[in-house]
């Protein structure tokens, strides 16, 4: 009964079913085993019993195997495992922050190196949620360091505007009501830095852009999440991504007509060269308030960065462009502090289909409101130190984080950065 349970779970996943075991388990390759959650209790009718896992690896690794527990949201008895156990943790359905996957990398490693027989057994919360844009990211962004030689550390930028084009449609007349926050990665769970207002725009007027009412201050690994308020005022996620300031490389183009702007490869020669020249010279704040202008490379930078459906978390499941038109992106207009502290603040402004729209001379900030061509624009400078927000929030449907079918045709691509020279 219980492995038809488990069965059910799995639905397309295979499962390793030899010598008698009937596990959520796979070799991505002879040393390396990724693992569904050693589970105990009611939870392990259903997903793989930690008794189970434990007469598997003492079957077939005796001795030389050892966890790796990427599971942030809890935890077992690691005793069972002869306490062979790393805890490398991070959020389900989000990308690791940039500074664990190095140290994640050698402990692996040095620990398959010890022993030609050793292998590692790698499990998150569910082990069967398909890698998702920001996933891939921050393998590339690793990619980048080992490649290149480079030295991490958290670069300051400030924001000022965050455009979409073209509107999203996600109610009858075409449009959306649009509204936004941004998180930034902490050391227990992430902390919000901006809430926007909600902004009702539709796909008639082009694009939203929207300038924020205060400069907001991004450094390291930081999350943005766009929802959709609906007419009963719910909440409905529309998409989310993950980018790490460090790898913000591409500067703003000229604002003249005919400027020429730089190809492909030389675009990625100008990243790969901004990015060592951070990795150098830019130092590790000790408080987001000790950091000046003087301490961020380089200097007088108009960044922008912009990622496409295909890249944004959720947007991407959007094949047959229903919500999301195929062209669809997100663009986020940055610079570094020393540029930014010459700037003028802005005063939320906020533009739809190109008609530049602010509020009355004199009106407070916090409830800049106008109107044009019907449309109403609100725009809100609420930056507070919020708790992470709830999985039913948070994270895709239920159902999402099931579903896969194709664990072994495509590993997760955490494993490759493994395989990468150190």
């Amino acid at each position: 009964m219980a492995n038809a349970i488990k069965e059910l779970v799995s639905k397309k996943k295979k499962r390793y079913k030899e010598g008698g075991f009937d596990l959520d388990l796979a070799y991505i390759c002879d040393n390396i085993i990724a693992m569904g959650y050693p589970a105990e209790k009611l939870e392990g009718v259903y997903r793989n019993h930690i008794d189970d896992v434990v007469r598997f690896l003492e079957a077939k690794h005796k001795g030389h195997y050892k966890i790796y527990n990427l599971c942030s949201e809890r935890s077992y008895d690691v005793s069972k495992f002869h306490c062979r156990v790393a805890t490398f943790p991070f959020e389900d359905h989000n990308p690791p922050q940039v500074d664990l996957i190095q140290p994640f990398c050698q402990d692996v490693k040095i620990w398959l190196q010890k022993d030609p027989k050793n292998v590692a057994a790698v499990h998150c919360k569910a082990g069967k949620g398909v890698t998702i844009p920001s996933q891939r990211r921050y393998v590339e962004y690793y990619s980048m360091l080992i490649r290149n030689s480079l030295i991490y550390r958290p670069v300051s930028l400030l924001l000022h505007a965050v455009e979409l084009f073209p509107v999203p449609t996600y109610n009858s007349q075409g449009g959306c009501s649009a509204q936004f926050n941004i998180w930034q990665s902490g050391t227990s769970s992430p902390f919000k830095l901006y809430s926007s207002k909600t902004l009702e725009a539709r796909r008639n007027a082009g694009y939203l852009h929207v300038e924020l009412p205060l400069q907001v201050t991004l450094c390291g690994d930081i999350k943005f999440e766009f929802f959709n308020k609906t007419k009963m005022m719910k909440k409905e996620k529309m998409f989310q991504f993950w980018f790490n300031t460090f790898f913000v490389d591409e500067e703003e183009p000229p604002a003249q007509n005919g400027a020429p702007k730089n190809s492909h490869s030389d675009r990625q020669d100008q990243a790969v060269s901004s990015v060592k020249t951070r990795s150098l010279t830019c130092p590790l704040p000790l408080t987001m308030n000790s950091i000046t202008d003087s301490m961020c490379f380089p200097r007088g930078k108009r960044l922008r960065l912009k990622l496409w459906k295909h890249q944004l978390d959720k947007a991407h499941k959007d094949r047959t462009h229903r919500l999301f038109p195929e062209n669809f992106h997100v663009t986020l207009y940055l610079s570094d502090l020393a540029v930014s502290s010459a700037m003028r603040q802005h005063s939320g402004d906020a533009t739809i289909g190109g008609g530049r729209m602010r509020p009355e001379v004199g009106a407070e900030v916090t409830d800049a409101s106008t109107r044009l061509h019907g449309l109403r624009v609100e725009s809100s400078d609420d930056q507070s130190s919020s708790p992470s927000p709830t999985d039913s929030e948070d994270e895709d449907d239920e159902d999402e984080a099931w579903d896969s079918g194709e664990f072994l045709g495509s590993p997760p691509l955490i494993f490759s950065s493994i395989l990468l020279p150190m």
